[in-house]
């Protein structure tokens, strides 16, 4: 709801810079008063391929996809990032399987998302596809970068990890912004504002803290439990404040996309892979 309510008055590229900005901002606020210790350079490798895979990009495709979808619809799409993250993580971190039930309700949530993607062909159906791909691209992009912090990301606090990511997310949005939006824009509306506050803060320096601390007690796919909330919020926010309208169509295929990711994070003894 709030990259649809920020998208209205700037583009895509520069809201997500403002984002990432917000929220570098925030989370060194939280290691200043803190007074943590410095971070080892050696890292910074890391936490800028994590910026680009685990902010830059997939905050970009999000805001980009809004352009041509629904809020409710780009929710959807973005909790089936348990499924990428199930084909990716077995072949970097063993104790990662793929049983025979968790290849089941992937197979299931493809399908809800092939549903979902199934439209009448009208003269916007080119855009509303591109906008759906988009979303996809998010969500692989996610899921991309939970395997590689697990593989890849030190021991450092969830504030430092955090706060690496955006400052590295900021210095790749800001050119993205100037070539593809036309340059910087300043928002005047006090709604844009509180958009990118609201992510900034919230959706992306709190989340990050927490997603970082699971990451390294959980794993990758359990971490991405969290994408159930996704459309449930999603859709119903979209709902009472933009006057999205809901379909059959978005309602079942939400529905067995849910149900594949609930298959998907369900333990199995039997491994298939």
């Amino acid at each position: 709801m709030w990259v649809k309510l920020g998208i209205r008055e700037i583009g895509p590229f520069t809201l997500v810079m403002y984002r990432s900005l917000f929220a570098s901002l925030a989370l060194f606020i939280v290691i200043r008063q803190k007074k943590m210790k410095p971070f080892p350079w050696k890292y910074i490798g890391i936490f800028l391929v994590m910026g680009l895979i685990n902010a830059a990009l997939p905050f970009a495709f999000v805001a980009w996809s809004e352009k041509f979808i629904s809020s409710g619809m780009a929710s959807i799409l973005n909790s089936t990032v348990p499924f990428f993250t199930l084909l990716i993580a077995p072949f970097f971190i063993p104790k990662e399987k793929i049983t025979l039930l968790k290849m089941m309700g992937m197979l299931l949530g493809l399908g809800g998302i092939v549903l979902l993607m199934s439209n009448k062909v009208t003269e916007n159906f080119l855009n509303f596809g591109i906008g759906q791909v988009l979303m996809l691209l998010a969500a692989i992009s996610y899921a991309a970068a939970a395997v590689y912090a697990r593989k890849k990301a030190p021991e450092l606090e969830p504030e430092w990890q955090s706060f690496l990511q955006m400052g590295s997310a900021f210095i790749i949005l800001l050119p993205a912004a100037i070539l593809m939006d036309g340059g910087i824009v300043l928002p005047r509306l006090p709604l844009t504002w509180l958009a990118i506050i609201w992510m900034g803060v919230m959706g992306s320096c709190i989340s990050l803290m927490i997603f970082f601390d699971l990451l390294r007690t959980v794993g990758p796919t359990k971490t991405t439990l969290t994408s159930y909330l996704f459309p449930v919020t999603g859709v119903i926010l979209g709902i009472l404040f933009l006057g999205e309208q809901l379909d059959l169509r978005m309602i079942y295929s939400g529905v067995i996309i849910l149900i594949g990711v609930m298959m998907v994070n369900q333990p199995e003894k039997r491994v298939f892979v």
